[in-house]
């Protein structure tokens, strides 16, 4: 899986899959351009390249809010000129908050549906006409796009319509041997998982995943550097479940 030569975005790539993800492109040979949200997470992803950097690999840290226009633009301007072209595209960043229905309100939708999925989707349009033919984009979903899960209807929405763009975009870029597929982790050890699953909800689920363990982020990142690869040429607009067999 190697990466030599590639210029790679991250978003949300101060913590959890994010961050996984960003070492783990680097070590294959991967330039990582470590997106995070704004000064709260910057600490955090300052950490994370300096790790790459103290591995031998290549960062370069970039502030930009994926719900502004001109901040997504900033991010992609940034690779390009940092790099001279763009190779991989990691859509990661999201957020997670449960809430049953009846409480939903304007600000909790919009909130999903501004970081999660137009985040998302505007964010591969700013990179799109800077992808190198044979580019690579990687969206990361969620199982419980296609669960019954209580109080996760927005968040599941967001990510359920992630994997229809993928499956979409697959045929788009089809022509420039571009692939774009999506990743659907499952219980993951993250900042989110613990903020979401009280004590005997995780213990429910790992009692249910065949692999009997919470997943760490690395589980994530390793197949994501693999649709990143010149190994995954022949897989696009795929949704791939990596949780350990959650039943």
């Amino acid at each position: 899986m190697k990466l030599d030569d590639k210029t790679a975005v991250v978003t949300g790539a101060s913590r959890g899959i994010g961050a996984a993800t960003a070492v783990e492109l680097a070590a294959h040979g991967a330039t990582v351009i470590l997106n995070y949200q704004n000064e709260q997470f910057r600490a955090e992803a300052e950490v994370v390249a300096a790790s790459i950097e103290n591995n031998g690999g290549h960062a370069h840290l970039v502030q930009a809010d994926l719900r502004e226009a001109e901040q997504r633009r900033h991010l992609v301007d940034s690779a390009v000129a940092h790099r001279g072209k763009l190779d991989i595209l990691v859509n990661n960043a999201g957020v997670y908050r449960r809430r049953r229905t009846e409480d939903i309100d304007e600000d909790y939708l919009a909130e999903h549906l501004d970081i999660n999925l137009r985040g998302g989707l505007l964010t591969t349009v700013a990179a799109s006409k800077h992808l190198s033919d044979g580019g690579r984009i990687v969206y990361i979903s969620s199982g419980l796009a296609r669960r019954i899960a209580a109080t996760s209807s927005v968040y599941a929405a967001t990510k359920a319509a992630i994997e229809a763009a993928a499956r979409c975009q697959a045929a788009e870029f089809g022509p420039r041997r571009i692939t774009v597929n999506a990743i659907a982790p499952g219980i993951v050890d993250t900042a989110q998982l613990a903020g979401n699953l009280t004590p005997p909800e995780r213990a429910a689920l790992v009692s249910v995943t065949a692999l009997g363990r919470v997943g760490q982020p690395r589980d994530i990142a390793t197949v994501v550097a693999f649709l990143a690869s010149d190994d995954a040429g022949w897989i696009t607009g795929q949704v791939i479940d990596v949780d350990g067999g959650l039943q």
